[in-house]
């Protein structure tokens, strides 16, 4: 049960340091190179062309990002801790 917690815990927090690195830019240029080729393959809708000016969603989205971050963040610390002194 400990271990299989203390896995969880640290899973989590590898979804928070990934949620973190997609959030700092750092891999845009690597993603950037994706979206060009994604443009070449596949016609894009006239929907979202509309969807893609809007600020609102542009901000929600950042919103989110950040809160699962900080939530992924502080439920595998607070997991790992809890393994950590129970095993004491």
């Amino acid at each position: 049960m400990i271990d299989r917690l203390f896995i969880g815990g640290l899973l989590i927090l590898v979804l928070a340091a990934w949620l973190h690195v997609l959030r700092s830019g750092f891999l845009h240029l690597f993603l950037s190179g994706f979206r060009s080729l994604k443009n070449v393959m596949f016609r894009e809708p006239g929907a979202m062309k509309l969807v893609e000016g809007d600020i609102r969603l542009k901000e929600w989205k950042e919103q989110t990002l950040f809160s699962l971050m900080t939530y992924a963040a502080g439920a595998g610390i607070g997991i790992l801790f809890y393994t950590t002194i129970i095993l004491l």
